[in-house]
């Protein structure tokens, strides 16, 4: 089974074909052509748009359920995110690219879906209440027959008889419903039924609105187990069954699975054999070549073609085909040929190859960057961003205005040469100067930097500061010498009339970088010169486009009140979120007290980066430049020898040493100026704790005296943060007795 590209098929479901699947089960989708046409394009070509998918089921399926009940809505839309992240950890991690899609559905559904479903029904009874469990596991059951028995039984009527009295031909249908010889039609039947009930019960509304709950997953799981049936799964409503009969057990999935794949890969185990030995050994790409290596590895890709054509006509690993092309025309210099072989390679291996898919975009992302093909990056950033490789909460943020930022474009060019190295290249590649490979960090020629002189007939003017790979670095002169902390050529720029609202490409002004150069301890005194001078608001409360730093931000970092009060003083927005993952400025200050008590910052510095998720990474990637990887996943604990390993716990614990020599003190007196200025210590954050507020963070701290002020101020202790705790528990869960005593007075 081809799609019209002739690729095979994937096993397993895009996202977008299950979000179709849950919209027809539940019949809400609206009759929007232009949505459903994107939908079946998206279903059909795999994850061309990151943000459709959310965007689809909150129009199609969560908006018209809240016509029906909006506590049931949020009860799915909950659900629907859950499989989804579930969806798309499996498609990440677990191969099945011996298995055609034929194969794999019934296995999915076997193996995972009846499970969901389960779960769902569970959760759904537990949340809500409803009919009895056991009646839909009854021989034969209809769970649309179950619940019609069940509502009959509080409406002590006819749900038929009651709706329609005087209408046979609406009773019938709804006796076709019951015995299943048709479904109920969301827009069509469900609505205006629930509206003739309620007219006719207006005493009973809201057990008629649970009514209409259990009557949409009924359907639901009916229709669904009828699409099940037309691709060889016939016991779908009995699987549910068996498994709310032994409570939803847990089950490791994906052994399941990779079992299944390893039996159905038999039959390949040649063509797997020489694909593997090609992308581990011949076209490794950090290793050195022999020579005779290119034209070896060009007839071992030749002899796995034919293996291919004769072993897998279907097309099933072709992706490695692609990827091995890819490699070979990468490690020969042939890179624009590299990367027509890559987005092959991967289209076919998504929802397909596993952690492959990660390797292959990963070296695409890198080599489109490197060639400056961004439409080519835009189009894999889409599809690792739906597969969990990159942060939807960082394109999500008010001033993303695309999916690929530039310095996102340079940071990918700069790792393309930690994943194809020089001298990983087949011998008589063209190689390029080794002064022309960027590094992955920014590095300066010092000796030409001491020799730069400001331009004072051309304050505002655009300079070039010389780099030891020698890529180009321009900055307006009056951020370059307030960055360097040169404050006699800030002052004699300032006083030919330079602009201190110039910003540099990445959006940084001159009193950034003096802020930055002063929190890093070079000095401070361009810093003093600068905050003389009036800045206008738009500047002070500008955010860099990659760290997405302010000025109030460095500031707070700094510890220095009197800069912090100067700055809120000249028009620096008190709330105005700021880093990544993005937090208030009383947040940021709330988390700095965790230094004073000894070990705490450290050992969740390290705890952070042992156990990182897609969160993490974007910090690492964002804060780690080039030497992080495209995902900023490359500086892990785990993956560091020993040796460096070492060395990082040594570097967070002289972090935490250099920041405790900031009195504590400082950070009360700046908490106290951004209260007094209306920073929220109410205020909810995504990460890194879903919901936590400035005021749950200095009870995690133990921080009596800030939590005190806090509160005068309009803290909540009782609010609680997504995962429901208050103040209270999370200042039990961290030993923070200071607090829970202030809270038992």
């Amino acid at each position: 089974m081809t799609d019209r590209n002739d690729h095979p098929k994937p096993p397993y479901p895009t996202i977008g074909e299950v979000c179709r699947v849950l919209a027809a089960a539940f019949d809400t989708k609206p009759a929007d052509r232009a949505a459903s046409k994107k939908l079946d394009r998206l279903a059909r070509e795999g994850d061309i748009d990151w943000r459709f998918p959310s965007q689809f089921v909150e129009k199609a399926i969560i908006v018209p359920m809240q016509r029906v009940d909006p506590d049931y809505a949020e009860f799915v839309d909950g659900f629907i995110r859950h499989l989804v992240t579930e969806h798309v950890r499996l498609v990440s991690t677990v191969s099945l690219d011996a298995l055609s899609r034929a194969e794999a559905l019934p296995l999915l559904v076997q193996s995972i879906g009846a499970g969901h479903a389960a779960s769902f029904i569970a959760s759904l009874k537990d949340q809500f209440g409803g009919p009895d469990l056991s009646d839909f596991m009854q021989r034969g059951a209809n769970p649309v027959d179950v619940v019609f028995r069940w509502a009959e039984r509080f409406l002590e009527s006819s749900v038929a008889c009651l709706a329609y009295p005087d209408n046979k031909q609406q009773r019938d249908e709804l006796g076709r419903w019951r015995r299943g010889a048709s479904l109920p039609s969301f827009f069509g039947s469900v609505l205006p039924l629930l509206r003739e009930l309620k007219a006719n019960r207006p005493d009973q509304r809201a057990e008629i609105d649970l009514f209409g709950i259990w009557l949409m997953t009924a359907r639901a799981i009916v229709w669904i187990d009828r699409k099940a049936k037309t691709f060889g799964s016939e016991r779908f409503i009995q699987l549910i069954c068996q498994e709310l009969l032994l409570n939803t057990p847990e089950r490791d999935v994906g052994v399941i699975l990779s079992e299944a794949n390893a039996q159905a890969g038999k039959r390949l185990i040649e063509v797997c054999v020489c694909g593997g030995s090609l992308l581990n050994f011949q076209l490794q790409r950090l290793s050195r070549k022999q020579d005779g290596s290119k034209v070896a590895a060009r007839d071992e890709i030749i002899r796995f073609r034919t293996l291919l054509d004769r072993d897998d006509a279907d097309g099933r690993a072709r992706y490695m085909l692609d990827w091995c092309e890819g490699r070979w025309h990468a490690l020969a210099g042939h890179e624009e040929l590299a990367l027509s072989h890559y987005e092959t390679a991967a289209k076919r291996a998504l929802y397909r190859a596993g952690e492959n898919q990660r390797q292959i975009v990963q070296e695409a992302l890198t080599l489109a960057a490197h060639l400056g093909k961004k439409p080519a990056v835009k189009r894999m950033k889409h599809r690792a961003i739906a597969m969990g490789l990159f942060s939807e909460l960082s394109v999500k943020l008010p001033e993303s205005n695309g999916v690929v930022a530039d310095w996102e474009m340079e940071q990918l060019a700069q790792a393309y040469w930690q994943v194809f190295p020089a001298q990983g290249r087949f011998p008589g590649a063209e190689i390029p100067q080794i002064d022309a490979v960027p590094f992955p960090f920014r590095s300066f020629d010092q000796s030409a930097v001491d020799e730069l002189a400001p331009d004072l007939k051309h304050p505002d003017r655009v300079i070039n500061i010389p780099t030891l790979d020698g890529g180009k670095y321009r900055r307006p002169q009056l951020v370059w010498f307030a960055s360097e902390n040169k404050p006699d050529h800030v002052r004699s720029l300032l006083n030919a009339g330079a602009d201190v609202n110039k910003l540099d490409p990445q959006g940084g002004s001159a009193l950034l970088k003096a802020l930055q150069c002063a929190e890093d301890g070079r000095g401070r005194e361009s810093l003093d010169v600068l905050l003389r001078q009036p800045h206008d608001r738009e500047t002070l409360n500008r955010l860099t486009d990659k760290k997405r730093l302010s000025p109030l931000l460095i500031a707070i970092l700094l510890g220095d009140p009197e800069v912090v009060q100067k700055l809120l003083d000249m028009g620096a927005d008190p709330e105005l979120q700021a880093g990544y993952p993005p937090q208030s400025p009383l947040y940021v200050c709330a988390e700095r007290f965790a230094v004073y008590t000894p070990g705490r910052y450290q050992n969740h510095l390290i705890r952070k980066m042992a156990n990182a998720n897609s969160e993490d990474w974007e910090v690492l990637r964002r804060y780690g430049g080039g030497l992080a990887g495209p995902f900023g996943d490359l500086i892990q604990v785990d993956r560091l020898p020993s040796r460096q390993r070492a060395l990082l716990y040594e570097l967070a614990k002289n972090f935490e040493d250099a920041a405790t020599q900031i009195p504590r003190s400082n950070y009360v007196s700046i908490a106290e100026a951004l209260l007094r200025k209306g920073s929220d210590p109410n205020e909810k954050h995504s990460t890194p704790g879903p919901g936590r507020t400035p005021l749950m963070v200095v009870a995690e701290n133990d921080s009596e005296d800030v939590f005190t002020l806090m509160v005068e101020h309009g803290g909540d202790p009782t609010l609680k943060d997504d995962e429901g705790n208050d103040c209270r528990v999370i200042a039990a869960e961290f030993g923070s007795q200071s607090i829970l005593e202030v809270l038992r007075r």
